[in-house]
């Protein structure tokens, strides 16, 4: 099973759903699935984007785990309104939508341009 397999085997068995179950959502059989899950081949770019979907990501964030350019400029606004509006729900927000360095980068950017940072 490759990253991508398992990624797709527990999107599908959070959402309760066997693989027959799954394949129809993505119109597809369910030894399809069954193919993804093992890592035997991936799904088409279509189907890709609606496993994506269903698990509330982009493409790029199901797969690489990486955020897509419009989701860093969401989060961006959402910190600026955040520290404004309320500085002391920041930290936790941020942690719920990011990980690792971007987290970092992206709060220090938002403190910079909110006139809230002292280096």
């Amino acid at each position: 099973m490759n990253d991508l397999g398992q990624k797709i085997k527990e999107l599908r068995i959070n959402k309760g759903l066997t693989m027959k179950e799954f394949g129809k959502l993505c119109n597809t059989e369910k030894q399809t699935v069954n193919n993804w899950e093992k890592g035997r081949n991936e799904p088409s770019p279509d189907r890709l984007k609606l496993i994506a979907d269903m698990a509330g990501k982009s493409v790029s964030e199901f797969v690489y785990g990486v955020p897509s350019a419009k989701r860093v400029k969401e989060v961006i606004y959402m910190l600026k309104r955040y520290i404004e509006e309320e500085p002391d729900f920041v930290a936790v927000e941020l942690h719920d939508l990011l990980t690792g360095n971007v987290k970092e980068e992206l709060y220090e950017q938002a403190l910079r341009e909110s006139g809230y940072y002292d280096q």
